[in-house]
């Protein structure tokens, strides 16, 4: 059985799903315009019904393996490590800075700028 968190953080909807040592971290579930048949009922006779579905869909921000660094064995280990990686993304998804001129710091350092410093992300060759 897969694990499976829903929720809301930081008014982002998302889903965690882990199985098999591999998880993802979905974010903002929203209307795909896609339809499926699903089953709506069954009767006591064994006759199913069904009903047009729409398929939502999501972006997946975030996957790895159980072995990424806390990842965490326990669910409040869990939870932390789902909040965690949702804000992370969130505050790159933000982030101006490293969209700035960053040669003042590449030249104080003395090498290219790999690593936004306010949020970290990683930054292509310029």
């Amino acid at each position: 059985m897969p694990e499976q968190w829903h929720g809301e953080v930081d008014g982002h909807r998302f889903y965690f799903r882990e199985r098999h040592d591999e998880w993802r971290v979905e974010l903002d579930l929203r209307p795909s315009g896609r339809f499926v048949q699903a089953i709506a009922s069954t009767a006591n006779d064994g006759t199913v019904s069904s009903q047009a579905r729409q398929v939502d869909e999501r972006d997946v921000i975030a996957q790895g393996t159980t072995s990424a660094e806390g990842y965490g064995t326990r669910p409040v280990e869990r939870a932390q490590f789902i909040v965690d990686t949702i804000r992370i993304h969130l505050l790159r998804q933000a982030c101006t800075y490293h969209s700035d001129d960053l040669s003042s710091i590449a030249t104080a350092l003395g090498v290219q700028v790999r690593w936004c410093p306010a949020c970290g992300t990683r930054l292509l060759a310029r």
